[in-house]
C-alpha cells in the first residue's frame, strides 16, 4: 500500500502514535488498488483524507470528516471502523458506477461486478445492517444478470429500511427482468408511495404497463415523470411509442419530436416518428427515414420503410432501388422481396415480379398478417389513406392496409372486403391479402366457404406458411369438416413443430370430435413450448373439468389467474368448477370477482362472461343486455347467441329464445347447446311435435360447452 498515514491524526489535541490499526482497517481492499492516508489541515483544523488508486486508473479521493477522538484500543477500532466504512462507502458508489462486463475505461473505478461484489460482501462483515451495501450489491447482481439473487438481496435491504426508494425500485428492476410484470408493478408502486417525485420510477411503471398491455395507464406514467423531468429523450420516445399503440400517431409524432429536439442523432426515434408519420404526412417521413440513413447507411429496415413511403408516393423507381438497398444490406428480408415483387408487378415487369416473390416465399415466414385494433380512434388514419389513393389509386399496399384499418378498427367490413378486392386487382399473387381476405370472410362475414377459396388462393401461392394452414383449420372448423381441419393443423406442425397456435387448434378440434384425452394431450404440448399461454391454460383447464377432474382443473384455473390478467373466462370456470366440488358459496364469489374485474381488452368476450356470470348469479335482465351488447359489438359469435337464448329462457320469452338459438345454428349448425336450448324453448312453447327434431351436435360456451361440463 503506498504512501504512510500520517502519525498525527489530530482534533482538539488528540495524537495517534499507532498507526497499524489504519492498515488492518485498509486490508480487505488493498487487492482492490492502491490506497493513500494522509493529513490534511482545513480552515476548522486537521482533517484525514484517503484515495484510491484502481488498477485501470482514474483516482478516487474522500474525506473522513467524522474523526473519532483516538485514546483505548476500543476507540481505535470504532475509528477503524468509521473509516473503514467511509471508504466502503465510496467504493460502493465506485462499483455501482463500474460495469459489470469488465473494467470500463468511461468508469471511475474500472472495477468488474465481480470485484464489486468481493467490496459488498466486506462491507456487510463491517455493517451487517447497512441497507444501502444491500441495496447496491443487488443491484451489481442484478446487472450481472442473477436475479433471484438481487431479489434476495433487495429483501435484505428492505428488511433493514422499508422506505429505501432504491430497494423497491431495484427489486421492480429484478422482477421485470424475470418477466414477474405484476410483482414488478407493485415494488414500483411501493417505490412511489414512499417517493413520488422519482421520475425513473415512473419510468419503470411505464415500461412494466406496457408490458400488461395497459397503454393508457403507461402513458400517464410517462407523462407523470416527464412532468418532473421533461429534458428525457428516451422518456419522450416511450410516450411516442405508446401513443402509436393507441393508433394515435398525431400525437406519437410530436412526442418523438420532443426527444428528437435533446437528443437529434438518435437513429431509432428518428425511425419511429417516420413510421409514425408514414401514412398522415409521407413527405415528413421520408425526411425522417432519409435522416436515419444519413447516420446509418447500412440500415435494411430504414431502407425498406423508405422505399413504401416512396411507393405510396408512386415514386416507383425511386421505392425500387430503395428496396435493393435494403436487400444489399439483408438478402434475407422476406417483406422487401414482396414489396420489390409488388412494384415490379406494377411497373408491368412480371416475370421479375415473380422472381422476386419467390425470393420472398423462401426467406423466413412472415408474422401473421392479420393485425389487431384496440382503439377506435383511426378517422385520422383512414383520410390518410384515402389521400394516398387520391394520388396514386393503383398502390395495392394502400389498399390493404386501409381494408386492414376497416376491418379491426371500425368493423366497416363490407367496405374492407371490397379495399381487399381492389388490392387484389392491381396484385393477384399478394398471398398476404388472399390470407386478410379470406379471414374477413370467415371470421366477420359468415361466409366460411368463400373463405375456404381465398385460403386456398394463398395456399397456392405459398404452400409453406403455416399462418396460413392455421387459417383453413379454422375455417374447416367452421363447416364441421372436423379431419380435414386436423390435417390441416397436422400441416402446420409439420412447417413449425414448435407452433402454440396449431396445438391450441388441434386440440379444439379433438374437443369437438370428443376425444378430450387426446386434447388434453395437445394443450399440454402448447404449454410445454409457451407455458404462460392464457389460451392453453384455460383450454387445459376446461378439458380436466370435462374429464371431471375437478380438483386439477380448479388448480390449473388458479394459475392461471394468478398470472394478473384480465381474464373472465379463468373466474367464470372457476365458479363452475367450484359448484360441481359442491362449494356453492365460493362459486358465487368467483362470478362476482368476474363482475368486479376490469373489462378485458375483447369486449364482446367479455361482455359475453359477464352475462353468463349475471345468469349464476339470477340477474337474467342484465345477463340479457350483457350478451346483447356482446353482439352488438360482434354478431357471428354463436356462443353468444346460444347464450342469449338461455338468457331469455330463464325470463320466459321463449319465441325471442328461440330465435336466438336459431341465430347460433345459422353460424354453426353443430352447436350442441343451441339445439338443446332450442328444445327446451320448443317444449316451453307447447310444440312438443316439433322438439324432436331438434337434435344434438357438438358444444358451445353453455353450461356443458366451454363454459359447462
Amino acid at each position: 500500500m503506498a504512501g504512510e498515514p500520517t502519525h498525527k491524526v489530530l482534533r482538539k489535541g488528540v495524537s495517534v502514535v499507532d498507526t497499524d490499526w489504519i492498515r488492518r482497517a485498509l486490508e480487505p481492499f488493498v487487492h482492490l488498488g492502491k490506497w493513500t492516508v494522509w493529513q490534511e489541515l482545513t480552515a476548522e483544523g486537521p482533517d484525514l483524507r484517503f484515495a484510491f488508486d484502481p488498477p485501470a486508473g482514474g483516482r478516487r479521493e474522500g474525506r473522513l470528516t467524522a474523526i473519532c477522538q483516538v485514546g483505548a484500543e476500543e476507540e481505535r477500532i470504532a475509528f477503524a471502523r468509521a473509516l473503514a466504512e467511509t471508504m466502503l462507502e465510496d467504493l460502493t458508489l465506485m462499483a455501482g458506477q463500474g460495469g459489470v462486463d469488465g473494467p470500463s475505461a468511461t468508469a471511475p473505478c474500472g472495477l468488474t461486478g465481480e470485484e464489486a461484489l468481493v467490496v459488498f460482501d466486506q462491507g456487510q462483515s463491517v455493517s451487517l445492517e447497512d441497507a444501502v451495501i444491500w441495496c447496491d450489491k443487488a443491484d451489481t447482481l442484478r446487472r450481472l444478470g442473477l436475479m433471484e439473487d438481487a431479489l434476495s438481496a433487495y429483501e435484505q435491504a428492505l428488511s433493514i429500511n422499508p422506505d429505501c426508494v432504491g430497494g423497491w425500485r431495484g427489486k421492480g428492476l429484478a422482477l421485470l427482468g424475470a418477466g414477474r410484470f405484476e410483482g414488478a408493478l407493485t415494488a414500483f408502486e411501493q417505490a412511489l408511495a414512499i417517493n413520488p417525485n422519482d421520475d425513473i420510477t415512473w419510468c419503470n411503471e411505464g415500461l412494466v404497463l406496457e408490458e400488461l398491455h395497459r397503454l393508457r395507464e403507461a402513458l400517464t406514467a410517462y407523462e407523470r415523470a416527464l412532468a418532473i423531468d421533461a429534458t428525457d429523450a428516451w422518456t419522450w420516445s416511450r410516450k411516442g411509442h405508446v401513443l402509436r399503440g393507441l393508433r394515435r400517431n398525431a400525437d406519437a409524432a410530436a412526442a418523438y419530436n420532443r426527444a428528437l429536439a435533446i437528443n437529434p442523432n438518435d437513429a431509432a426515434i428518428s425511425h419511429a416518428k417516420g413510421d409514425a408519420l408514414r401514412f398522415l404526412r409521407p413527405l415528413d417521413a421520408l425526411a425522417a427515414y432519409e435522416h436515419v440513413l444519413a447516420m446509418d447507411p447500412k440500415d435494411a429496415d430504414t431502407w425498406r420503410s423508405k422505399g413504401s413511403v416512396l411507393e405510396m408516393l408512386q415514386r416507383a423507381e425511386e421505392a425500387l432501388a430503395a428496396y435493393d438497398q435494403a436487400l444489399g444490406v439483408n438478402p434475407d428480408c422476406a417483406e422487401a422481396w414482396r414489396r420489390k415483387g409488388s412494384v415490379l408487378w406494377a411497373m408491368g415487369r412480371t416475370e421479375e415480379a415473380l422472381a422476386a416473390r419467390e425470393r420472398a416465399r423462401a426467406c423466413k415466414p412472415r408474422a401473421p398478417s392479420a393485425r389487431i385494433w384496440h382503439r377506435d380512434e383511426v378517422a385520422e388514419e383512414l383520410a390518410a389513406y384515402e389521400q394516398v389513393l387520391t394520388v396514386n389509386p393503383d398502390c395495392a399496399a394502400a389498399w390493404r392496409n386501409k381494408a386492414s384499418l376497416l376491418c379491426w378498427g371500425v368493423h366497416r367490413f363490407e367496405e374492407a372486403l371490397t379495399a381487399y378486392e381492389r388490392a387484389l386487382a392491381i396484385d393477384p399473387n399478394d398471398d398476404g391479402v388472399w390470407h386478410e381476405k379470406a379471414f374477413l370472410l370467415e371470421r366477420f362475414l359468415g361466409r366460411a366457404e368463400e373463405a375456404l377459396t381465398a385460403y386456398e388462393r394463398a395456399l397456392a401461392i405459398n404452400p409453406n406458411d403455416a399462418d396460413f394452414w392455421d387459417s383453413k383449420g379454422g375455417a374447416l372448423m367452421q363447416v364441421g369438416r372436423l379431419e380435414e381441419a386436423l390435417a390441416a393443423y397436422d400441416t402446420a406442425l409439420e412447417i413449425d413443430p414448435k407452433r402454440v397456435l396449431s396445438w391450441q387448434c388441434m386440440g379444439m378440434v379433438l374437443e369437438e370430435l370428443g376425444r378430450y384425452e387426446v386434447a388434453l394431450e395437445a394443450y399440454e404440448r402448447a404449454l410445454a413450448i409457451g407455458p404462460r399461454s392464457e389460451v392453453s391454460l384455460g383450454q387445459k383447464g376446461l378439458m380436466l373439468r370435462r374429464l371431471g377432474r375437478y380438483e386439477e382443473s380448479l388448480t390449473v384455473f388458479g394459475q392461471l389467474l394468478s398470472i394478473g390478467q384480465v381474464n373472465p373466462i379463468a373466474w367464470y370456470n372457476k365458479g363452475i368448477v367450484l359448484e360441481k366440488l359442491g362449494r356453492a358459496e365460493e362459486a358465487f364469489a368467483a362470478y362476482e370477482a368476474l363482475l368486479a374485474a376490469e373489462p378485458d381488452e375483447d369486449e364482446a368476450l367479455d361482455c359475453d362472461y359477464r352475462g353468463l356470470a349475471l345468469q349464476k348469479l339470477g340477474r337474467a335482465e342484465d345477463a340479457l343486455a350483457a350478451h346483447e351488447r356482446a353482439l352488438d359489438i360482434y354478431s357471428k359469435d354463436a356462443d353468444t347467441w346460444c347464450n342469449k337464448g338461455d338468457a331469455l329462457r330463464a325470463l320466459g320469452r321463449h319465441e325471442e329464445a328461440l330465435a336466438a338459438y336459431d341465430a347460433a345454428l345459422a353460424t354453426k349448425p353443430s352447436h350442441e347447446e343451441a339445439w338443446h336450448g332450442r328444445a327446451g324453448a320448443l317444449e316451453q312453447l307447447q310444440r312438443a311435435e316439433d322438439a324432436p327434431a331438434a337434435h344434438g351436435g357438438k358444444t358451445g360456451r353453455g353450461e356443458t360447452g366451454q363454459n359447462g361440463s
